[in-house]
């Protein structure tokens, strides 16, 4: 598994998180190709799966941007809120005077998601700054985290470009009229 401690982190708090709920069928990702790059790691096991994207010639241990995908089983139904709360905190203990912001807090295609954005001026596992914007998604099956991350700060126009790609991405259920699967 990846070192990064955003990503330990996340699978730290969602096997804390942990419950049994009952899952639906058919619940799908709608996710845009990443054209330009490569994926770097990709694991599933009955804790959930992971899928990590970086720039070709880089690797998921040594990445100058990574964009990271997970889907956690067993914390479907869980509130985006809670789950985005806890990691936030999880990344501030871990990283001195860590800031984050809070871009949306709301309901796309009828499920409640949560953008937020934390900047680590000086991540002590790497000596370089972190900053990731992360769109946490309620699903029915699993709850879902999309993120994308650099190691410097982004500029507004490559914040904003990545910001208009995770609005892109969500769920579908063909079950759900207010969520339908293209």
């Amino acid at each position: 598994m990846p070192t990064r401690p955003e990503t330990r982190t996340a699978l730290v708090l969602a096997l804390a998180l942990s419950a049994a709920l009952p899952a639906t069928a058919q619940e799908q990702v709608l996710m845009p190709p990443l054209d330009g790059w490569e994926v770097g790691y990709r694991a599933a096991d009955e804790t959930g799966r992971i899928i990590e994207w970086v720039l070709p010639g880089e690797t998921v241990e040594d990445w100058s941007e990574l964009v990271t995908f997970q889907a956690f089983p067993g914390l479907a139904g869980l509130d985006p809120k809670l789950y985005s709360g806890r990691l936030a905190e999880m990344i501030g203990e871990a990283c001195e005077g860590t800031q984050t912001l809070l871009l949306f807090d709301g309901e796309e295609r009828g499920q409640s998601v949560v953008v937020f954005l934390t900047g680590c001026p000086l991540n002590p596992a790497t000596g370089v700054p972190e900053y990731t914007l992360f769109k946490v998604m309620e699903g029915r099956e699993a709850l879902y985290v999309a993120q994308k991350a650099w190691k410097s700060e982004p500029g507004e126009v490559e914040a904003d470009r990545w910001l208009t790609l995770l609005a892109s991405v969500g769920l579908c259920a063909p079950d759900r009229p207010e969520a339908p699967c293209p």
